[in-house]
């Protein structure tokens, strides 16, 4: 019985020897998976607001490129908006202008000079041009100065008559050069304080806004013209209010010309014979 108890004594020793040891190793083994989990959620706690950043980045290059593609697709549309801008002042252009089928009514006009028998011309005329610079009244309409000096050849015609065709009319038409584009507004005729009696004339020179004379371009072989209505007062005094009087001057109008002082062919303005009315003295 002894030897029995003995052995029960001894095996419970065992026992509670080896439940001792059991605690004590596999403490630090949990410890440390416990410490391994903790460190691996800390890891993706850290890691976590990286991937949103990442996010957020794709979020806003989404974002740029769709307003990337919404400031292209308005530039197109600014764009086609000005082409069809464009093509209508073209087209009204062409229709103002009567430009032939395929030139463009924007191009600007070439530049002619005029050719060496053309210059002689001019100074065979020198002495007569002299002569009206120095006594401007003697430049009247269907006067023996009133000529032409120089004269274009077909060539320069075809090619400037593309471009300057508005300015000329039939000698019937009423359309002159005082309804183009007069230096100042043209007055009303309805009621006029001075009354002037109105020439419908074809002049071939004319003094222009820089006091020199210029030919006036006529294409009489073509039958077409510049145009202009010239003034005459009718009385001295206006008949409607006394103390106005009715004087002759100029107004400007927009002609094609050859300038006969630097021998170039371009538009100019003219004078052109005109009524006015000035108030007298008191």
């Amino acid at each position: 019985m002894e030897c029995k108890t003995q052995v029960m004594q001894v095996s419970l020793l065992v026992l509670m020897v080896l439940t001792i040891l059991t605690t004590v190793y596999s403490f630090p083994i949990n410890t440390t998976m416990t410490t391994q989990t903790a460190d691996l959620q800390t890891t993706e706690s850290m890691t976590s607001p990286l991937a949103s950043d990442l996010n957020v980045d794709e979020n806003s290059y989404t974002s740029s490129s769709v307003t990337e593609s919404d400031s292209a697709s308005s530039n197109e549309s600014n764009v086609s908006e000005e082409n069809s801008k464009k093509e209508a002042k073209l087209e009204e252009a062409n229709i103002y202008c009567e430009m032939p089928e395929g030139r463009d009514p924007m191009k600007k006009p070439p530049k002619l000079s005029l050719d060496q028998e053309q210059i002689e011309e001019i100074d065979d005329a020198q002495e007569m041009l002299d002569t009206l610079q120095c006594n401007r009244s003697l430049l009247k309409r269907g006067s023996e100065f009133d000529i032409s000096i120089v004269n274009l050849t077909t060539h320069q015609i075809n090619k400037l008559l593309p471009f300057y065709r508005p300015f000329f009319h039939e000698p019937s038409a009423q359309n002159d050069s005082l309804q183009q584009q007069p230096a100042r507004e043209r007055r009303n005729s309805n009621i006029r304080i001075c009354p002037a009696l109105a020439q419908q004339t074809i002049p071939q020179l004319a003094f222009n806004s820089e006091g020199t004379i210029s030919q006036i371009i006529q294409l009489n072989s073509m039958n077409v013209n510049q145009i202009f209505f010239e003034e005459e007062c009718e009385f001295s005094t206006s008949p409607i209010l006394p103390s106005v009087d009715c004087i002759s001057s100029t107004r400007l109008v927009n002609a094609f010309v050859i300038d006969l002082a630097t021998n170039t062919i371009s538009t100019q303005y003219i004078e052109i014979q005109s009524c006015v009315s000035v108030l007298g003295p008191p």
